[in-house]
């Protein structure tokens, strides 16, 4: 069905006195889903408000082609002899034409387009029957550094002065990778040395180890004699403190005295406090774990900063509750957004023409209850979404007679229903 046919049943619809619903209801219940959305309904009836009559598309001036005639290509000939740096856009503003008229005069009148494209090119390739194969702008077998790194190397040093490459060098934020990489091909030489180290740790081009006073010098050369602009120094340390703070920095677990005695450092396990529930985690307390707590209740929760408050109906990242009227059943829900956009959408669902499920409204209609939209309450605030998800499924849990679905608490596990039915 053709877009007017649609327009003209809606100007029918509305000089018969019907509203934007009505009409979009009647066109959805004979057309189904070819019909206009709501949009087009609405923009078209706002149309015949102001008393348009017309149901076809008013004519649009576009944009005027240029016409490219002899003397135009002339002149983009004399001034491309006349100095081959021209560039087109120069050209285009001389001459009085758009960007692509001129670009199109060099590619196809004057054959002025690069060696691959031209068309005395492509005439060539066509009288030796070559198959030109097509070639994607991104491909994977093109080099990645012409796309990504040298465009961003550009970025990172526009704007700065340098004296020498070994300025440039450091300041590069390939630098770290860089060095990276040759350390980590230097470092097969250690096959070289003839006895085992104690410890080897290196960051980025920074190496410690342990190794024997005579085979310091060896193990200097060996690096050295890799490449004559890679040069390693060396500083000797008496190691017998520092190395009992990197032993302990690597293993925590494992702390080396002065009296070379092992002490083993526990590992801590944090819950929240809830009384009657955190105490039983004593358990878990031995020589290697430990079990602390910390107090969900928070002085933010009674001491809040000298702003005016936010309305409730103006909070956002809420959980809420909505209780019915007539008998004890309630809702339970989440929202990002403002808490009255959210009851509004459940208060107006039952005038939707929707398939959607929706435990409120079908409460309304099978009781003949309303419920108490001026009295919502917000049990939580949260605006982490999982977090916000978790603290739904508890409230849900812990209605009386909840309306919610059973996939409301799909995701909380069995293991904490008796937990939550104590709190």
């Amino acid at each position: 069905m053709e877009k007017e046919q649609y327009r003209s049943v809606i100007r029918f619809l509305f000089l018969d006195g019907k509203t934007c619903e009505e009409i979009k209801t009647k066109l959805d219940a004979f057309y189904g889903n070819p019909s206009p959305s709501m949009t087009t309904v609405r923009y078209w009836f706002n149309e015949f408000k102001r008393d348009r009559s017309s149901i076809f598309d008013e004519e649009r001036l576009g944009c005027p082609a240029d016409v490219v005639t002899e003397e135009i290509v002339e002149k983009v000939h004399d001034m491309i002899l006349a100095d081959r740096r021209t560039k087109v856009r120069e050209a285009a503003e001389a001459i009085g034409v758009s960007y692509g008229t001129a670009f199109n005069i060099l590619h196809d009148n004057l054959g002025m387009a690069p060696a691959h494209s031209s068309a005395v090119a492509t005439a060539k390739l066509v009288e030796l029957r070559y198959d030109l194969l097509p070639h994607p702008p991104y491909s994977s077998d093109l080099a990645s550094c012409d796309f990504f790194l040298f465009p961003n190397l550009k970025k990172w040093f526009g704007g700065k002065r340098f004296t020498s490459n070994e300025e440039v060098i450091a300041e590069s934020p390939l630098f770290l990778v860089i060095a990276d990489l040759v350390m980590r091909k230097l470092e097969r030489t250690l096959s070289l040395i003839r006895f085992p180290l104690l410890f080897y740790y290196r960051y980025v081009d920074d190496i410690i180890m342990a190794a024997p006073d005579s085979s310091v010098i060896s193990i200097l050369d060996i690096f050295n004699s890799q490449h004559p602009r890679l040069q390693f120094i060396m500083e000797i340390l008496n190691i017998s403190n520092r190395l009992k703070n990197i032993i302990m920095v690597s293993n925590r677990k494992s702390v080396v005295n002065d009296n070379s005695v092992d002490v083993v450092q526990p590992s801590w396990f944090t819950v929240p406090f809830v009384r009657g529930i955190s105490e039983k985690f004593g358990r878990l307390n031995s020589g290697q774990m430990r079990v602390s707590f910390y107090s969900i209740n928070k002085l933010r929760e009674f001491i809040r900063v000298h702003k005016d408050p936010l309305p409730r109906d103006k909070k956002s990242n809420v959980v809420y509750k909505i209780f019915c009227k007539s008998c004890d059943a309630s809702y339970v829900g989440q929202t990002c957004r403002q808490l009255k956009s959210r009851i509004m959408e459940h208060r107006n669902h039952i005038r939707w023409n929707t398939s959607i499920r929706n435990v409120i409204t079908e409460h309304r209609l099978q009781e003949g209850y309303d419920f108490d939209w001026d009295n919502v309450i917000i049990l939580d605030e949260e605006p982490h979404y999982r977090k916000r998800l978790i603290s739904e499924m508890i409230f849900v849990r812990r209605q009386t007679h909840g309306l919610n679905l059973q996939m409301d608490m799909e995701g909380l596990l069995k293991a904490y229903l008796p937990i939550i039915d104590k709190l």
